[in-house]
Parts: structure tokens; sequence; C-alpha cells
């Protein structure tokens, strides 16, 4: 790449011949003229251009450019693409530059060796803390991410088991009880345990967000051994629906205060978090988790750059890039 910026940074301006000398050159690289020699040579080799060295006191060199710089700048960034390296492919390009490039993004898309999926979607994903997920697409991320103390079984229509494997109703549904499975484990190997589970809960009611009224009534949580006693101000019958909910996730005791939790979040679910920046989110299937492993064993969205201001026109006729990626944008569940 560094070859590449040096050929593009000689090539500015220039025309497709020229007579230059070699202190020119290196002015134009910004190096001696032996490093400059050196340089042409590797360019030489790499068939971007051809150099005739002058002969003779006071002729010039030719020196014959024989690839274009924007179409040569823009395969390298293609195969950058090819190989999975988004990040270093995007992140020096302006916003219409990025725009142009996304028609390579299929060759990145679909399945891959290792039983992978790259899918494309039109937007970043930064958002991922359970408590204030309210936008469809990050809810089931954070759905394959996290793990609560129960889950809603869809073809039963009734409430399941998940990190909690039994539970019982007192007074009148006004104080559960809900014994965590052993050997629980989160995504970075810390074990799993009711004082997570309290916490997040905890959290959920005290701090403002979206679904702070689904614990609201929550008085007292109290860990013992691998029970959770859950104490409410008043019966609540559907508590167990309420903890099947994403923003009722168990995440590891204080791991929200971390800078990067919002867009990194740990959790015990199906899968784990590998990447999420501005050009794609990676997950991978979590070798541990207490259920059966996915059959998938990645799951990537190649986010399609967005435009800051202005997109380039479109006619009537225009394909759409954000309507295709829509189409096809829900992960699958694990």
């Amino acid at each position: 790449m560094k070859l590449l910026h040096q050929y593009l940074r000689l090539a500015d301006g220039l025309p497709h011949a020229c007579d230059l000398s070699i202190d020119a050159v290196a002015g134009r690289l910004c190096c001696t003229p032996r490093n400059a020699r050196l340089l042409l040579g590797r360019m030489q080799a790499e068939g971007w251009l051809r150099w005739t060295p002058g002969r003779g006191r006071g002729r010039l060199s030719v020196l014959t450019l024989r690839c274009e710089p924007g179409a040569l700048r823009e395969a390298h960034l293609r195969g950058l693409i090819g190989r999975g390296r988004l990040e270093e492919a995007f992140e020096s390009l302006s916003a219409a530059a990025r725009f142009r490039l996304q028609s390579a993004l299929p060759a990145f898309l679909g399945p891959t060796a290792g039983g992978g999926l790259r899918i494309p979607f039109y937007r970043p994903l930064h958002a991922l803390d359970p408590i204030h997920v309210t936008r469809r697409t990050e809810a089931h991320l954070v759905m394959q991410l996290c793990d609560g103390l129960t889950s809603f079984d869809r073809e039963r229509d009734s409430v399941a088991p998940a990190l909690a494997h039994q539970w019982e109703c007192l007074d009148g549904g006004r104080r559960w009880h809900l014994w965590l499975r052993p050997g629980l484990r989160f995504h970075d190997g810390r074990a799993l345990g009711a004082k997570d589970a309290a916490a997040s809960l905890q959290r959920l009611r005290d701090t403002p967000g979206p679904h702070r009224a689904l614990m609201a009534h929550l008085s007292k949580a109290k860990v013992s051994g691998d029970c959770l006693e859950l104490m409410l101000a008043e019966a609540d019958h559907l508590l167990l629906h309420r903890l099947a909910h994403h923003s009722a996730a168990v995440l590891p005791f204080d791991d929200w205060q971390r800078p990067d939790f919002a867009s990194a979040p740990i959790g015990a679910g199906a899968f784990r978090l590998v990447r999420n920046n501005d050009y794609r989110t990676t997950l991978a299937a979590f070798e541990g988790y207490w259920r059966e492993r996915p059959l998938l064993a990645e799951i990537g969205s190649a986010n399609l750059p967005t435009m800051s201001a202005r997109r380039p026109p479109t006619g009537a006729n225009s394909p759409n890039p954000n309507r295709a990626a829509t189409a096809c944008c829900s992960i699958p569940p694990g």
C-alpha cells in the first residue's frame, strides 16, 4: 500500500509521458535521488510505469505512466474488499469515493469457506446496550449476543427456561425464586452467576430508558448461591415474560462501566461479538454456549458507507443500494 501511495504522489498531475530529472522525481517522492531510483525500479517491476534514464550530459530521463492512478487505486481497494479488509479499504476515502466503491462489495458477501455468511446492511450498528435498544435490528442482534433468565418459545407460545432452569412463585406473585444453570460463562470466559443477573435487573430499574417500566416494581434482588430471589412491590404473574425481554439480558456485573460497552457488549448468547465498527459487524459462534452450538460459524454484515451530506444524483431507473440492502438485512437466528 505504501508503494501505491508513492506512485499516486509521483503521478499526480503528470501527463502520460514526460521528461523528468531524477532530482524532480526525488522532490515529488520526498526522498533522496538514490531512494527515488530504487522506488522507480520497484514501480517498474510492478508494471506501473517505464523509466528510461537520459544518456549524456543535460539529457532528461523519460517517465511513461502505464497505469492510470485512479484505476490502479480502485483495483487495489477492490482487492482489499475481496480479501475481507474493509476497514483498510474504506477508512482513507472520502464519502463520495466510498459510495463509488460500493459496487465491489458483492465480492465480499455471501457464504464463506468456514461455514459463515456475510450480508449487506445500510448503516453501522453501534447502539447495542440492551436497556436502550428500541430498533428491531439492534434488538434482534442483542438477543443473539445476550441471554436472559427466561426466553419466549414462539412455536409453543409460552415462556421457556433460559439461563434460569427452574423457578417458583410465592406470596401470590410478589416473590419469585429463580435457579440459574451451573457452569454458565460469558463470552470472555467469566463465570455467570446470580449476582450478575441481580445487578442487570437493578440497572434496568434504575437507569432512565425506554424499558425502565419493566422492572419498576422490583423492590429487592437477593442472591443466595445459584438462586436469585426477586421481591416485588406488587404481584406480577407476568414476570417471566418480562424477564424474556431483550432489555432484561444478563450482563457481567458492572461491565457497563467500560467506555466501549454500548458498541461492544459482552453477553452469554449463541454468538459473541468479534468486531463492530463503521464498516462491518461480525459475530462468531460461541463455543461455550449452554444450548446447542449455532449452525453458522460466523455472521458478518458489511455496512454500506453512507453519504454525509450529498449523494451522487440518481435517476428514476437508478438502483438504490440502501433499498437492496434493507431487503436482506435480517441476521439469521442462531
